[in-house]
């Protein structure tokens, strides 16, 4: 079968280049032939679910469609390009054979920008770059994230005159670079060492322009000179960041900058020019001590760099990356396929995997504001050709309802605020539900107790159960009649082991919330909540506390023997 895949491959792949307006029917059969020769997606474990869901007509949501990419980039590339050929079926076509129909509504370009990702992840420019050619010869725009993947990808493969190019060549485009895509030019720059350094002071020039010359961009520019070995263009650097800030320095230099310039200072033996950039007004005191007498060594300086947004993410590049999805999703209305709710909950989720607190908000509020009000924003469709003289038309929405938040998204939210250990966050969002009218579910309970739990499990000595409210959660929770079962139970009186006396007012509060002849009732015994509350003192090396709570269960005891 690899045999007949690998024969027949290049053949495809031609077949598949050609124009969506070439439209000869020929072409067409024979491709779609080659392709459904390729592989069975309905008998493959990555797929075969996918394709179950579409042959009822049902909707997928995209992070599951795109899913199967990331997880062939890396050791099956070729797979990975097929599926992105057949979603580009479904999308124009559909699949008769499989009996799915034309899928208007799935993002075709966002399945190939997701490719580019996932090839950029996993270094493979070669892969890459061919799904980066992929978007025009199927009449899609590359935005700004397809440049800014490639030109990180080509940079960090040793390719650093090919990711100028494309960084040049998207100049020449209407499509604007932003603060991600300034960010990585400089970090090729600083992987490089035949491109002339002084190309950075041109990318900070341009982020200026469009008044995007986030701080965060000199910190880049400085540590690439350092890197380098260039502290004449350093100096260069700091004047420019000087007069950026209309020669009052309000900030130190950021750590990692600091770190870098001593290393390369250390190197060079050329510590004097601190005292000139002192002298000059280019930085503080402080910076000249960090600098003379701070440590050279950076944690971030020899390990691996996966992408721009590997590490140490500037908030203005975590805030463009956001609204440049956000976006996305408001131009797919341009084709007639207006934003789910799914699809904001997709977003939340990717906030949730990077850890990304402050832009889950973002997603949330973006999805109240297209619920309530509309939307209103400047648009560049993707999916019709631009010439030179292109100008954004304005995008209007009137609001959509079907978007408004509901149990699910606020099951997303509180799990990605957990995620990012950001308990009051968490609880703001699980007490909040009360002002949307949404009701609380026995999932959004358990998702919270629990995360709650395993964010503090490591050191049960030092819990405090109280930073997440966990008393307050129980308490609304038993009010919504939401029963707590025998291992959520488990899970809260885990974290009162270093406080037997909150623990035991836990306990009661738990014993008196239920009905006598409830499931939960005879399931959560006196016992049983005793038992746990002992165990819990003992993980907690809480001896006096487990004693406190065995005497206070013997006192029980005897008291309802008495009744």
């Amino acid at each position: 079968m690899k045999t007949q895949l690998n024969h027949h491959h290049s053949h495809f792949a031609r077949l598949f280049n050609q124009s969506p307006n070439d439209n000869h029917p020929a072409n067409q059969n024979l491709g779609l032939i080659f392709f459904k020769m390729a592989y069975r997606w309905e008998d493959d474990d990555a797929t075969a679910a996918i394709v179950a869901s579409l042959q009822s007509t049902a909707t997928v949501e995209t992070r599951v469609l795109l899913k199967p990419i990331f997880r062939w980039a890396k050791r099956e590339p070729e797979k990975a390009y097929e599926y992105v050929l057949w979603l580009l079926q479904l999308y124009t076509h559909g699949d008769a054979d499989r009996h799915i129909d034309v899928q208007r509504t799935l993002q075709a370009d966002y399945a190939i920008n997701t490719l580019i990702t996932a090839s950029q992840r996993c270094g493979k420019s070669m892969e890459a770059e061919r799904a980066f050619n992929f978007l025009r010869t199927h009449n899609f725009v590359p935005d700004v994230f397809a440049y800014t993947a490639l030109i990180d990808v080509l940079g960090r493969g040793g390719q650093a005159e090919m990711a100028l190019q494309r960084y040049d060549e998207m100049l020449r485009t209407p499509v604007e670079p932003n603060i991600v895509t300034f960010t990585t030019v400089l970090r090729v720059l600083a992987m490089s060492k035949t491109v002339e350094a002084t190309f950075a002071t041109s990318v900070l020039d341009r982020a200026k322009q469009q008044d995007a010359c986030d701080p965060s961009l000199f910190t880049e520019a400085l540590d690439m000179c350092a890197k380098r070995g260039n502290l004449a263009l350093a100096t260069d650097i700091l004047r420019r960041r000087h007069n950026l800030e209309n020669g009052t320095l309000s900030d130190l230099l950021v750590e990692r900058a600091v770190h870098s310039l001593s290393r390369a200072m250390r190197k060079l033996g050329s510590f004097d020019i601190v005292q000139d950039w002192l002298d000059e007004g280019l930085i503080h005191e402080g910076d000249k001590d960090a600098l003379t007498f701070g440590s050279a060594n950076n944690g971030t300086q020899d390990k691996a760099v996966v992408g721009c947004l590997g590490y140490e993410t500037p908030a203005s590049v975590r805030q463009a990356v956001i609204q440049q999805d956000i976006f996305k999703l408001m131009e797919r209305s341009i084709r007639g396929v207006l934003p789910t709710r799914m699809d904001f909950e997709t977003l939340i989720h990717q906030c949730r995997k990077r850890k990304w607190k402050d832009e889950i908000d973002a997603v949330f509020v973006a999805m109240h504001t297209l619920g309530t009000v509309g939307w209103t924003s400047k648009s560049q469709d993707s999916t019709i050709g631009w010439t030179s003289s292109q100008e954004p038309s304005t995008l209007k929405l009137p609001p959509q309802p079907n978007v408004l938040p509901t149990a699910s998204t606020y099951l997303a939210l509180i799990d990605a605020f957990i995620c990012c250990n950001a308990p009051s966050l968490a609880w703001k969002t699980f007490v909040g539900m009360d002002d949307m009218r949404i009701p609380r579910t026995q999932a959004i309970v358990r998702k919270y107790i629990r995360g709650a739990y395993l964010a503090i499990k490591d050191d049960l000595t030092t819990a405090d159960p109280q930073l997440w409210h966990m008393c307050d959660v129980v308490r609304l929770a038993l009010q919504d009649a939401i029963p707590i079962t025998q291992r959520m139970a488990m899970y809260i009186l885990r974290m009162y082991g270093n406080d037997e006396v909150a623990g035991l007012t836990i306990v009661r509060g738990m014993l008196r919330g239920h009905d006598d002849d409830s499931t939960t009732k005879r399931q959560l015994t006196r016992r049983m909540l005793f038992d746990e509350l002992v165990q819990a003192c003992v993980y907690a090396f809480n001896a006096r506390g487990a004693i406190v709570v065995w005497e206070a269960f013997q006192a029980a005891a005897e008291h309802q023997e008495d009744a």
